[in-house]
């Protein structure tokens, strides 16, 4: 069964993670870059990742062959090289 799901970071612009995550396991992702999105002033997206005045948006959909297959590229991924913050250029992610 496919797993999907979601995730909202803020991000200095133009750093993507999609390759690390399509190397392992993914099957799909879709990432949506903020163009627009103004603060809220009792709660908005830039609100909710507090968004710091250098970074942007990004909202994104994975796509996964299964949970498990999830679970074991997630914990790949985050200690993968490339997503360190050093490598990606960000306090966090």
């Amino acid at each position: 069964m496919v797993f999907e799901e979601s995730w909202l970071v803020s991000t200095p612009p133009k750093v993507t993670s999609a390759v690390v995550f399509r190397d392992h396991g993914a099957l799909r992702i879709t990432e949506s870059w903020e163009d627009d999105v103004p603060d809220g002033n009792t709660t908005s997206f830039p609100m909710a990742v507090k968004r710091q005045e250098n970074e942007i948006l990004v909202l994104s959909w994975i796509e996964w062959p299964s949970k498990e297959v999830r679970n074991a590229g997630m914990q790949k991924m985050f200690s993968d090289p490339r997503m360190q913050p050093e490598q990606k250029n960000c306090r966090r992610l």
